[in-house]
């Protein structure tokens, strides 16, 4: 893919961001959740293709357990795709779910400090603050 291209995927994955994040806003009308379903629709063929922002940011919303879409599974998996596909942010990322844990699951810190000292090592630097502070003798 060019940079061109990337650059283009890039603006529609924000394009969409901008949909889904205004129609969560007036989620109780039923037309608003249709609205919120098509940007996600189009944002994950995007991901399907192989972009890591979009990942990224299906990632984010189904992570987000105050909202409908909540789904950790799904967030797992797409965090998990960007993060083997090179993508720093989304290995710290994942890290942060992995520690944090959430309401269905415990915690995982074995998982979490893996994907944390990836993004460390690959130059994330809140991940390295996060790993020197955490495990530093």
């Amino acid at each position: 893919m060019g940079l061109i291209q990337k650059f283009k995927m890039y603006r529609l994955v924000k394009y969409c961001m901008a949909v889904v994040d205004e129609a969560a806003r007036v989620v109780e009308a039923d037309e608003s959740r249709e609205s919120v379903l098509n940007a996600i629709e189009y944002v994950q063929k995007l991901a399907d293709q192989g972009f890591t922002p979009a990942m990224q940011f299906l990632a984010i919303v189904y992570a987000d357990e105050q909202r409908w879409l909540y789904d950790a599974a799904k967030a797992e998996e797409n965090w998990t795709k960007a993060a083997e596909l090179g993508d720093i942010e989304a290995m710290y990322d994942l890290g942060m779910f992995y520690y944090d844990g959430r309401s269905d699951k415990d915690r995982d810190v074995v998982s979490g400090r893996y994907w944390m000292k990836k993004a460390a090592d690959a130059g994330h630097p809140l991940a390295a603050k996060f790993m020197e502070a955490r495990y530093a003798q």
